[in-house]
């Protein structure tokens, strides 16, 4: 009986074991962990230059540049990567392309938001995702479709705020008793 016991928990020790084991080697599909660091430098609200980075785990994959908005782009970029760099004004890489860096390149007066990182052996040029989703459409709308310019910066606390939600909900109300008729 305890023979049965043991062999039962050996058993079930290893149905938990080995299927996790396998996980940890599934890193990338090329043996690597990412492809580099994308080095950048950007103002934050005090007007203090901050450096940030990103690590692109694949190519042909758009990143957002952390902590970047509409009103604060990336000024500086340092390729650190095994790859080609494609830069983007907006968010979304949609458009036509800023600027294009090759590994260990340093762009200096830029104004960024996200990249697009391609292998290095190709040459052409590289003008947004081409996933069909219509970024970069031309028509001079920000990130979200917004003509105003604003960023994307929390603004649910503050006079800002209140002012905000102030003006917005007698447009809601408005809207909604317009649908009843």
């Amino acid at each position: 009986m305890r023979l049965r016991t043991t062999a039962t928990a050996l058993v079930g020790a290893l149905a938990l074991v080995l299927p996790t084991a396998g996980l940890s080697y599934a890193n990338d599909h090329d043996d690597r962990e990412h492809l580099g660091t994308l080095h950048y430098r950007f103002v934050d609200d005090d007007g203090d230059r901050r450096d940030g980075r990103i690590h692109p785990a694949d190519n042909d994959t758009c990143y957002r540049l952390t902590n970047t908005t509409w009103n604060r782009p990336a000024t500086r970029v340092e390729n650190d990567t095994e790859s080609l760099a494609v830069l983007f004004q907006d968010r979304n890489c949609g458009g036509t392309a800023e600027a294009e860096l090759e590994p260990g390149e340093v762009l200096h007066d830029t104004e960024v938001r996200s990249a697009l990182f391609k292998p290095t052996d190709n040459d052409d040029r590289h003008e947004g995702r081409h996933d069909g989703r219509h970024d970069g459409r031309g028509d001079d709308r920000d990130d979200w479709g917004r003509h105003d310019g604003r960023d994307d910066d929390d603004r649910s606390h503050g006079p800002r705020a209140a002012q905000g939600r102030a003006q917005s909900a007698p447009d809601f109300f408005r809207s909604v008793f317009r649908t009843i008729g």
